[in-house]
């Protein structure tokens, strides 16, 4: 078993006080006068038991002032949610482990550049640790502090440079020293031997930290190496396209660098060059951008457009030296005159009846005002970590400007408020989609291999889609065959179908139909790339936008390409379908894949299959509570809406027999999965949706108001959707199989085996016993809103593996490489790299074998990955935005809010860390609040420990919306 540590106080390692107390031997450097800092004091010893005898975690305090300023600041910065997150309780992580819990991450001995918000310093990996459900890596400075950070934060890994592994095992033994107090866990001889090895590896981190000195010096002072010059060349040889930004690799630049009298100088050694030309690239965010989605991989740049950086460099001289006096200069007090005219403007316009409002009553911006307005955008939609916003000393001074906001904090979401003040944006506009746009135009795309050739154009119609269809010879025809297309009233992307056939053996073949886009576009046609680009369909509150560009003019694609569209014809429509023998008991006994074309669509939704295989549900409501807010006068209701769990349907006896006979089957395949120890279960959230109001009730807001639904009594999952769920599962499954069978290259996808950190095991049980324990409660446990405390007791880590195109372990679904591994292909409508799975899959199905080899695949869907990540992640920022919206309004209007937001029953889901005896809270918890169907963060102004499922009574301390949507707590006293 790992050895159970605790480390720090406020976000910093307590393990690195003896490398502290030695910092003046470490340090080996001339620090300059804001380095400068006090050697910790020695922690005195506390005993292990409590006063009732019982075991207890000791802490100790370590004085923020013990670190450096830049350590301190690169600790507290970080706009994201892993941001300045402090080192709790921690587990030091076996290499073993980490390749299992994140194959990615840069291993120990790497010496490695570190950025965050412009705080940037070179160090060593120690190790990785597990922390709060986290992985940290353990950096160590050359002035002798460990800093946590997250694996973003390691933006460059210096190439074949690295620290002996006897060395650092001298130095760190087996690691979890960093974590303890060493007066706890070594002895003096120890740790005096281990201090020494330390400080030698601090001096090679020092050396080469002298060594990028020296040459960041020599290329600042030849002008020969101007970053302009490299900008005025990549923007020469990458032109801006449609919108799209060029890019460019640190390895380009330095081919660049390389050539003529552009020479890197003499006796340079290539990799202190190349780090010192990332250096010099990422300092300067006005020229370019970092790939913020695999930088460390990637090592790729964009190029911002002339246009943009002409702008900017406008702007600043505009405001060079400004300090509020719009008088003195004229184009500052044209904007604040502007701006002032503008929000009066907006004022009267909308107190106007509808039919004499014209846009004529409202003055257009200069184009000078029109500058300074979109570097406020810049601002909100270029958020990152690793490099410095350029905008960022511009924008305070532009709110300052216009003169709106006196005495008021001059941050992000004062910078949103304007935009939304002047009428630039939408009050019902996250910026979510600006946000996704803005970084798609950055994106570059993976070039198709030599071997695919463009389509011609005599081939496509006039949307861009194939005229013939390639596969028609192969095409399997599945008649008149029911199809049930299940999914949501509103749903327009209708990626799936159902089908089954009994046999006369009591066997079953079940077919998964999914729609093929295959038919109509080829891996190099205009709307792949633009899909590629997109990475998935984005989903938010206040709209969507579709992978698919049929939201472009082209309205005719998606009519054509989801299930069980009206313009399908005759014919049929073209499908790529996944069929499975199985048994009564749900065992598959045989598969096959095809190109099918399925003629009899009947398209359902959920309630109405549920009244069918659920008739138990048939009389039952459900009702959820339905918070409606009005910004626009300032007044809130509530209500109470009742629905039923099922809809009334006017089936077939076909129907009915075929989805009764699924139903079952779904029942039996996932009991299989989870006795192979699947996990299975989810979080509560609430549903936030933007209604329409009477015409002309609230004009400023645009007639709209915000809702807040949160379910009363309704179930956490519904039979329906579990069955189509379990369904698109096998077809995963199935998938696998075959193209493990082939050998064929997909895009597989997998969890990291399941780990309990030491800290968390039941005494005297290793990880596995621990599992397993876990699983054989669990395995015949009905799927309930229970199962997030389950789970979150037995605090079971289980991390995505990056995506491969060889079967994985998937130890959430319960499938494993050994059977076939799982590769996910049935929403091309909506996600790139199921698309990238249909051409690979029909392409060896008509005989050609593969499309894209194994590096092809792998380099074309891991960044599809990435971009489906970024979407995905820009889709729940702008649902957090509208929850945290709505809590802000309510929590600020708490006398008009039905709920009391000073006494709320919680639940905890992970219980906060710290120290009884002194009080001290090391790390927040996080509890579950059923009334508000939210997770908030649980903030103790004195510790008090309390257990996973505990029910608290709590507080709400803060709201925040932006820039990160979040809810804090507090214990009720």
């Amino acid at each position: 078993m790992l050895p159970r540590v605790h480390t720090v106080a406020r976000g910093v390692s307590r393990g690195r006080r003896a490398l502290q107390q030695s910092a003046n031997v470490c340090r080996q450097q001339k620090a300059s006068p804001s380095e400068q800092r006090t050697p910790a004091a020695s922690s005195s010893k506390r005993s292990n038991t409590s006063s009732s005898g019982k075991h207890h975690t000791p802490t100790y305090n370590l004085p923020v002032k013990a670190l450096s300023h830049e350590t301190q600041a690169f600790l507290r910065s970080g706009e994201g949610e892993d941001g300045g997150d402090a080192v709790a309780i921690a587990d030091v992580l076996p290499e073993s482990e980490l390749e299992e819990l994140d194959p990615t991450a840069v291993r120990s001995g790497m010496i490695a550049e570190m950025r965050r918000s412009g705080n940037v310093f070179i160090g060593v990996v120690i190790c990785s640790v597990l922390s709060g459900r986290r992985i940290r890596q353990m950096v160590l400075r050359s002035n002798g502090e460990v800093v946590p950070c997250t694996s973003d934060d390691i933006q460059y890994v210096l190439p074949r440079t690295l620290i002996p592994s006897d060395l650092m095992d001298d130095a760190f033994g087996d690691r979890s020293s960093i974590l303890a107090t060493p007066s706890l866990e070594l002895d003096s001889d120890t740790a005096t031997d281990q201090l020494k090895f330390r400080r030698k590896i601090a001096r090679s981190i020092r050396a080469v930290e002298i060594s990028l000195e020296h040459a960041m010096k020599t290329l600042n002072q030849n002008p020969r190496f101007d970053v302009v010059r490299i900008w005025e060349h990549f923007s020469e040889q990458c032109p801006t396209e449609d919108g799209r930004w060029g890019d460019f690799t640190l390895e380009d630049a330095l081919e660049f660098l390389q050539d003529g009298e552009e020479a890197l100088p003499h006796g340079l050694d290539r990799r202190i060059a190349a780090l010192s030309v990332f250096r010099l690239l990422m300092d300067r965010s006005d020229l370019f951008l970092g790939d913020e989605v695999g930088m460390r991989m990637s090592q790729r740049f964009s190029i911002r457009p002339v246009e943009e950086v002409s702008c900017l460099d406008m702007v600043s001289d505009l405001l060079k030296g400004f300090e509020g006096a719009v008088d003195k200069r004229v184009e500052i007090a044209t904007f604040h005159r502007e701006v002032q005219t503008r929000v009066r403007q907006r004022e009267e316009y909308y107190k106007r009846p509808a039919e004499q409002r014209h846009e004529s009553l409202i003055e257009p911006f200069s184009d000078t005002s029109k500058a300074f307005i979109s570097i406020v955008m810049r601002r909100l939609v270029e958020r990152r970590s690793t490099q410095l916003s350029v905008v960022d000393p511009l924008v305070p001074n532009i709110l300052r400007a216009s003169g709106l906001y006196e005495g008021k904090s001059l941050d992000l979401a004062t910078a949103e408020k304007f935009l939304k003040d002047i009428g630039e944006v939408s009050p019902w506009d996250s910026l979510s989609r600006a946000r996704i746009e803005a970084a798609e135009a950055r994106d570059g795309l993976v070039k198709l291999p030599d071997t695919i050739s463009p389509t011609p154009p005599r081939q496509l119609d006039p949307d861009g889609l194939l005229l013939q269809d390639s596969h028609e010879s192969i095409r399997r025809d599945f008649g008149s065959n029911p199809v049930y297309v299940i999914d949501a009233p509103e749903a327009q992307e209708l990626d799936d179908g159902i089908s089954m056939e009994s046999q006369t053996d009591g066997t079953s073949w079940v077919h998964v139909h999914i729609a093929d886009p295959t038919r109509w576009l080829s891996i190099s046609s205009e709307i792949a790339r633009i899909a590629e680009r997109r990475g998935e369909s984005l989903y938010y509150t206040e709209g969507g936008r579709p992978m698919i560009p049929s939201d472009e003019g082209n309205v005719g694609i998606m009519s054509r390409m989801s299930l069980g569209a009206a313009t399908s014809g005759a014919g049929g429509q073209p499908t790529l379908s996944f069929s499975v023998k199985l048994s009564d008991e749900g065992s598959i006994l045989d598969y096959s894949i095809s190109p099918g074309m399925i003629k009899n669509v009947q398209r359902l939704t959920y309630q109405a299959v549920n009244s069918i295989i659920s008739p138990d549900q048939s009389n039952r409501t459900f009702t959820e509570r339905v918070w409606t807010l009005d910004f626009g006068n300032d007044s809130f209701k509530e209500t109470y809406e009742t629905s039923d769990a099922t809809a009334s349907v006017s089936a077939s006896e076909q129907a009915i027999r075929d989805l009764s006979k699924l139903h079952a089957l779904a029942k039996k395949l996932r009991q299989r999965r989870l006795h192979a120890q699947g996990l299975d279960y989810g979080v509560p959230q609430p549903s936030v949706g933007i209604v329409n109001l009477a015409p002309g009730s609230s004009p400023l807001y645009e007639d709209k108001a915000l809702q807040y639904r949160t379910p009363v009594d309704q179930p956490t999952s519904s039979a329906s959707m579990d069955m189509v769920a379990e369904f698109m599962v096998l077809a995963g499954r199935i998938t696998g199989t075959f193209a493990s069978e082939r050998q064929l290259a997909l895009p597989f996808r997998g969890t990291s085996r399941p780990y309990i950190p030491s800290y968390s095991l039941p005494p005297g049980q290793s990880v596995q016993q621990a599992l397993q324990a876990f699983f054989e409660i669990r395995k015949d446990k009905p799927k309930s809103e229970d199962d997030m405390y389950d789970y979150a007791a037995a605090d079971i880590i289980l991390q995505t593996a990056p995506v491969s195109v060889t079967p994985l372990d998937h130890w959430s679904l319960g499938i494993h490489a050994s059977e076939g591994g799982y590769s996910r292909v049935t929403s091309p409508l909506r996600r790139f790299s199921d698309m990238i799975g249909h051409w690979q899959i029909k392409h060896a199905l008509s005989g050609q074998g593969s499309l894209l080899s194994p590096e092809d695949m792998l380099q074309k869907v891991s960044h599809a990955d990435r971009l489906s990540q970024r979407a995905r992640r820009m889709g729940k920022t702008a649902e957090q935005y509208w929850q945290m919206t709505a809590l802000q309004w309510m929590h600020q209007n708490s006398a008009s809010s039905p709920l009391p937001f000073t006494n709320l029953a919680a639940k905890v889901l992970e219980a906060p860390l710290g120290d009884a005896v002194s009080g001290l809270t090391d790390k927040a918890g996080r509890v579950f609040i059923p009334e508000l169907r939210i997770v908030a963060s649980l903030k103790q102004p004195v510790y008090k420990a309390v257990q996973v499922g505990q029910e608290v009574r709590v507080s709400v301390s803060d709201v925040t919306v932006s820039p990160i949507p979040r809810i804090t707590v507090q214990p009720v006293s």
